[in-house]
């Protein structure tokens, strides 16, 4: 709440000068927090978890194993052991429901106040989550649970509510502010910019994969149409 207000606080002034203001939330995130009425919009008897195949670790490389079942996160056998993976995944509902209410005031006031017109709006997250998928519980791995996170850009100019089939990665949010501002293009980085897809969503870009890395040696490469791992092993 501290934070949503804080920036309404400063959404509601009139800047005269280029400004750029990030909100940072917390949630959702172990220890999965948030007011009691957002729980109740998921009532225990109506939770849904994720399809789990048996055994599926046992199918890994040694490598893989590693990365997913040793970190310091619950174990899915715990989970289920416990009867808590029902409480966790609604708990990380009401998580999401409260932040999408924080998200929701932001706009709120960015959209009622004097900068609305020119202001470009960017949501993303840092990292996804697995709620008992392929039996984990946490991030930490190259799976597209962990890998993939939402993102949405509202700008002048882009074509709304348009969805791109395009894979795109975080590191493209740079040079795609830099074009959208209108400032001089920056070379040598490994990210591209994302405006042409905010033109015309059927755009296609130079670079159509991304690639994500999780400790050395460790990479996973997504297209629109699939998705290789590697480990450190050559597994």
């Amino acid at each position: 709440n501290r934070v949503a207000d804080w920036c309404i606080g400063k959404l509601r002034a009139e800047h005269r000068q280029p400004f750029c203001l990030f909100a940072g939330f917390c949630s959702p995130h172990a220890p999965f927090y948030a007011p009691s009425r957002f729980y109740d919009l998921y009532p225990p008897d109506g939770i849904q978890l994720p399809a789990v195949r048996p055994g599926e670790h046992a199918r890994l490389a040694a490598s893989a194993r590693e990365l997913t079942i040793g970190w310091p996160s619950p174990r899915h056998e715990w989970m289920r052991r416990s009867n808590l993976d029902r409480d966790v995944v609604r708990a990380y509902l009401a998580t999401v429901s409260f932040l999408d209410g924080e998200v929701g005031r932001v706009l709120d006031a960015l959209y009622r106040g004097p900068n609305a017109s020119y202001t470009v709006v960017i949501f993303c997250s840092d990292n996804g989550f697995h709620m008992g998928e392929k039996e984990r519980w946490g991030k930490q791995s190259l799976w597209e649970p962990s890998t993939r996170v939402p993102l949405i850009i509202a700008a002048p100019g882009a074509t709304e509510g348009a969805l791109v089939q395009e894979p795109v990665g975080l590191i493209d949010l740079f040079p795609t502010v830099v074009e959208l501002l209108g400032a001089p293009a920056v070379g040598g980085l490994d990210g591209q910019s994302l405006a042409p897809l905010l033109r015309d969503p059927n755009a296609e870009l130079k670079r159509r994969f991304t690639i994500t890395t999780y400790l050395p040696g460790n990479h996973a490469v997504t297209s629109e149409y699939y998705r290789y791992i590697r480990y450190s092993d050559g597994a």
